[in-house]
């Protein structure tokens, strides 16, 4: 049959597959074509979000790098979001089964501490809108949290978003270009885990790309960096590099040298939380090499074992009190019960339980009188009466929160005098004082004047404020009706933070540390766990490292025997640290347990 003729007799038969096939043909065509043009038409029309930054592309090759401390660029928290913060953290445990995570409770715990300005709540928060737990499946929502941190300079967010590129969340289209230029910035930043995961494949002597590149130096000062920070990860990687370094040298004092820092760094990641770290040394001391002195140590082995299979499980533990329990050799080891709990506990830092808050206006007189244990707290109906700055004198009239003339108080509570409109006719100076003078006095004595308290329809009139003496400056009748006035809220029992992390045993709780105080570097008086300090406090680190809960100087104590020379603190840091910062950085180390007779057993409880 001629061809014309078979294609005349088929063609029926053949028409609808493959008009679908073509018509499919063309979805995928149209499918693809929109992919590739959706992100640069949404950098078109939305230029100024952070996502769309416009970055130096990746270099691999780099000759410079400057070592930055991510702390000193994120918001410092309040000990009250910290609080807020680990309690939510303690319920959404590593190890546990998320079905018996209760997530909307986490989620409203990371809002409340997100709200309080914690940014670690609104990572975490992003994090479960990526997963769906708590929250809905959102990955658009889990970008605006994280464009909001990277606008407020968070370098883990930076970090963060280049994770988001390589996997093309939400609208995001896969780039690995993009990528590696986020994470360069979030490493130039000072985030450690971006530090970490570049120094590793900078870190090398061989050019694999897009995995390895062989820049030893920057990879070198980028690990280093981030293990000064306390990245766990980065101090493995240091341990293995410098092992594999010291296995090719000929000369015994720089090798043995080498081996001695990779141990060194091993041992600090493991107080960093670093499974991988307790792991390695586990294996080093089971097998006798060369890095620890060619002895096999099994006891040792057998400890960094349990606590390598500890971390495994929870990550997040920091143990700054290894060497209490876990001495590097020639130091003795103290005797053990066999149970992994027992080395964990031993570890752990140690933190001050939160006290109840100060208040000084507990002694106050009078109307300024604030009951012990109470703090003036803004009712939620009364938020239009909020505090708002003044920029100026005319502004002062139209500003919410501001009442003027006002004669009676709205609502119990304390009311905060702040300025007067001093040029009111009826505004008078006294005693033949000049009016500028005059002005100038009275607004000076206004200012010492606390919040006071008013009860519902009392008159606000300065003259009560019997003892701060104003009746001099407020003597005719309608002088106090000249005051603006802020309402400052109600008096409110203030309730003591709690340690959450005490209460799930990742930290042990003690009463109070002690009065007793060394230079950094000295050596030590007293046996037991020591904290340090940083006394100057100007300094950038000050906030960073002081505080009971929101700081992080509990995360690196130490475990000290009476005669042996504390850590060098300044020491430690000074990767992190500019020239002029190393030089101004004071510090003290605090004892906060003495435990002379407890620490010879080693496990015992501290009280």
């Amino acid at each position: 049959m001629p061809l014309p003729s078979i294609l005349s007799t088929l063609w029926p038969r053949l028409r609808r597959p493959l008009e679908a096939a073509l018509a499919l043909g063309l979805c995928i065509l149209v499918y693809l074509a929109s992919s590739v043009i959706t992100q640069p038409n949404s950098r078109i029309m939305n230029p100024d979000l952070p996502r769309f930054t416009e970055l130096p592309a990746f270099n691999p090759y780099r000759k410079t790098f400057t070592c930055q401390h991510e702390a000193q660029a994120n918001p410092v928290p309040s000990e009250a979001a910290q609080t807020l913060f680990e309690a939510a953290k303690t319920l959404d445990e590593y190890d546990r089964d998320p079905a018996e995570i209760d997530y909307k409770q986490v989620v409203s715990l990371y809002r409340q501490a997100m709200a309080l300005g914690h940014w670690k709540a609104q990572f975490n928060l992003a994090g479960l809108y990526l997963e769906g737990q708590g929250v809905p499946f959102d990955p658009n929502e889990a970008l605006r949290l994280t464009e909001d941190l990277m606008r407020q300079g968070v370098p883990a967010a930076w970090f963060n978003m280049g994770n988001f590129y390589m996997s093309g969340v939400g609208p995001l289209t896969p780039d690995a270009t993009v990528a590696y230029a986020f994470w360069q910035r979030a490493a130039d930043m000072g985030s450690l885990h971006a530090q970490a995961m570049l120094g590793k494949a900078l870190d090398s002597k061989i050019n694999e790309p897009p995995r390895l590149w062989a820049n030893r130096p920057i990879g070198r000062q980028m690990l280093e960096c981030a293990f000064a920070q306390g990245s766990g990860e980065a101090a493995y990687q240091l341990g293995l590099t410098y092992r594999v370094e010291a296995d090719g040298i000929f000369d015994r004092v720089e090798r043995e040298a080498l081996y001695a820092k990779a141990v060194q760094r091993y041992h600090e990641g493991v107080k960093f939380g670093g499974m991988e770290c307790a792991r390695a040394l586990s294996s080093l001391f089971g097998l006798g090499e060369a890095a620890v002195g060619n002895t096999k140590d099994p006891v040792r082995e057998d400890r960094y074992f349990a606590i390598s299979e500890y971390l495994r499980h929870h990550p997040d533990t920091r143990l700054p009190n290894l060497d209490r329990v876990l001495p590097l050799p020639p130091a003795k080891l103290p005797t053990w019960d066999g149970e992994a709990e027992s080395l964990i506990k031993a570890a752990q830092a140690v933190r001050v339980t939160p006290k109840q808050p100060p208040q000084p206006a507990a002694n106050a007189p009078g109307r300024a009188h604030i009951p012990e244990g109470h703090s003036l707290v803004m009712p939620a109906d009364r938020s239009q009466w909020a505090q708002t700055p003044i920029v100026g004198f005319k502004d002062i009239l139209s500003a919410p929160g501001v009442r003027t003339g006002l004669s009676m108080a709205a609502f119990d509570g304390y009311y905060q005098p702040l300025h007067i409109w001093a040029t009111h006719p009826q505004s008078r100076p006294a005693g033949g004082i000049p009016p500028g003078e005059y002005e100038s006095l009275r607004m000076r004595a206004m200012a010492d004047v606390p919040p006071l308290h008013y009860r519902a329809g009392e008159p606000l009139d300065l003259r009560t404020a019997d003892a701060w003496n104003m009746n001099h400056y407020f003597a005719q009748e309608g002088d106090h009706r000249l005051v603006y006035w802020f309402y400052k809220g109600t008096a409110r029992a203030v309730q003591p933070l709690t340690d959450h992390l005490a209460r799930a045993g990742l930290v042990q709780a003690i009463a109070q540390a002690t009065d007793t105080r060394c230079a950094d570097g000295q050596s030590c008086p007293t046996s037991g766990i020591w904290q340090p300090e940083v006394t100057n406090t100007e300094h950038p680190l000050a906030q960073v490292f002081n505080g009971t809960l929101a700081g992080d100087s509990w995360r690196r104590q130490a475990f000290v025997s009476s005669g042996q020379n504390l850590p060098q603190f300044a020491a430690q840091l000074a990767p992190v640290l500019a020239d002029g910062e190393a030089a101004q950085l004071q510090v003290k180390w605090r004892l906060m347990v003495a435990c002379e007779a407890v620490c010879e057993a080693g496990f015992e409880k501290i009280a």
